[in-house]
């Protein structure tokens, strides 16, 4: 199989109301090569308008596909071209020459590729015909010519009736051109352009096109992949970490694409992508975090991922006093200014404000309990000053088991007047704080429950 065991998990099973927990997407692709034997000819220009530094970042792109060709077959180090599959190569200026035979030797190919120097006209016919040639003795494999150049013809007549022979013979020709016409290349290549053609501006993007032509040649197992997650609404993306292979884009909170052009190209590769998740939900309970992973690529192929499920636990939730509320608003690009209403706003004290949130352990079904959350300030030599108490109730709470109680919005303004010191307070100034909180049930005729384990 190209593709085969996908694969879905979660960090974290048991999560509280607002937890996290990191999702992890992983599948294995193989490329058709290590199964299906290929004979392919490179074919590199080596015409006196590739001196310098174009031949130089040819021949090392050249090296990088017979590697990928090697590994592909089956060579975990990419040392030998194995399984039945073998590689050549022709060159060409003036006239075309056969510098390797197919062979499965990629020391000997390479070094075939080294000792190529740059000169003279541009013959792509005598290129074409020489190749075709070399894979004549072998119709029952796959016969791919991988055509590199960076120019037009100068000179041997024109190519393209023997690239239109040789297609229709069964063979398959990829071009790639630097700073080439595309037009001939999309005339002499196998159809589509899109998947048989591939440019470089410059030399910079040379390794790129060089690994695309190889990714298609070698038929990696997962070509032009896309997996789209969609969450659970009680789920929201928080974080996405680069994948092995390919982007990701966030297409909103619960949604996200990931793509990839090739993978499983150098034999069989696991692509991986991990990515964080927030509870958002008010409900506890065993939950699904995706709603859908649909899979696709280019070949057709079908992956069902699994679905791991957690298991959430939201406490009871006390809010002591409202919080308030937000105005939310957006600073578009280039903006430098904005004007925003931000609602309605009473006066509710002088000074700083703390906000205090604290949770109520193991609290027993049917009794109320009394809270106190107590403020002091505390000075450089650790001496305590008194700056507030509220007391909360928390009424009955219902069921037959012992649950914890989430208290919100315990607020506290400490105004900026004398310090510890005696001196006045700047709101530029730091100051310590230390927070107490002391619970109490109110009513004690009753049999408290067993603490939930």
């Amino acid at each position: 199989m190209p593709v085969s065991n996908p694969n879905k998990t979660v960090s974290n099973s048991v999560l509280a109301c607002d937890g996290l927990t990191t999702v992890t997407l992983s599948f294995d692709a193989t490329p058709e090569l290590s199964a299906k034997p290929a004979d392919i000819v490179l074919i590199m220009d080596r015409s006196g308008s590739m001196a310098g530094n174009n031949l130089t970042a040819a021949k090392a792109a050249a090296k990088e596909l017979i590697k990928t060709v090697a590994k592909a077959s089956g060579s975990a180090d990419g040392t030998a071209i194995l399984n039945g599959s073998r590689l050549g190569l022709v060159s060409f200026a003036n006239v075309a020459t056969a510098d390797m035979a197919l062979t499965g030797d990629v020391a000997a190919l390479n070094a075939a590729v080294d000792v190529l120097s740059a000169g003279g006209s541009t013959n792509h016919k005598a290129a074409f015909e020489e190749a075709s040639d070399m894979l004549l003795p072998s119709p029952s494999l796959r016969r791919i010519l991988v055509m590199f150049t960076d120019g037009m013809t100068t000179t041997g007549g024109n190519p393209a009736p023997v690239a239109e022979s040789i297609k229709a013979s069964g063979m398959e020709i990829y071009c790639i051109g630097l700073a080439a016409d595309p037009v001939p290349l999309n005339l002499w290549s196998s159809d589509p352009d899109s998947i048989y053609v591939a440019l470089a501006e410059n030399t910079s993007q040379l390794d790129a096109a060089f690994a695309a032509i190889a990714a298609e040649v070698v038929k990696a197992g997962a070509l032009d992949m896309m997996i789209q997650e969609v969450l659970n609404p009680d789920f929201k993306i928080t974080n996405v970490n680069v994948p092995t292979y390919g982007t990701v884009n966030v297409l909103n909170p619960h949604t996200l694409e990931w793509k990839a052009d090739a993978v499983g190209a150098a034999g069989n590769e696991t692509a991986s992508l991990s990515f964080d998740v927030m509870h958002i939900g008010d409900t506890s309970g065993v939950k699904s975090v995706n709603q859908s992973v649909i899979y696709s690529d280019r070949q057709g192929a079908a992956l069902t991922f699994p679905d791991p499920k957690v298991r959430v636990t939201c406490g009871n939730h006390v809010i002591v006093e409202p919080c308030p509320r937000p105005a939310d608003f957006q600073m578009e690009s280039c903006q430098d200014a904005a004007i925003i209403n931000a609602n309605d706003t009473f006066i509710s004290g002088l000074g700083r404000i703390v906000q205090v949130d604290a949770l109520i352990k193991n609290v027993c079904p049917g009794k109320r309990v009394a809270v106190a959350v107590l403020l002091w300030e505390v000075d450089s030599q650790g001496v305590e000053y008194a700056r507030g108490v509220k007391s909360v109730l928390i009424p009955a709470l219902g069921g037959k088991v012992c649950q914890d109680v989430q208290l919100k919005c315990i607020s506290f303004v400490v105004p900026e007047a004398l310090d510890v010191s005696g001196n006045t307070n700047s709101i530029c100034n730091p100051r310590k704080f230390r927070v107490r909180v002391l619970a109490n049930y109110v009513d004690t005729d009753f049999v408290c429950c067993d603490v939930r384990a």
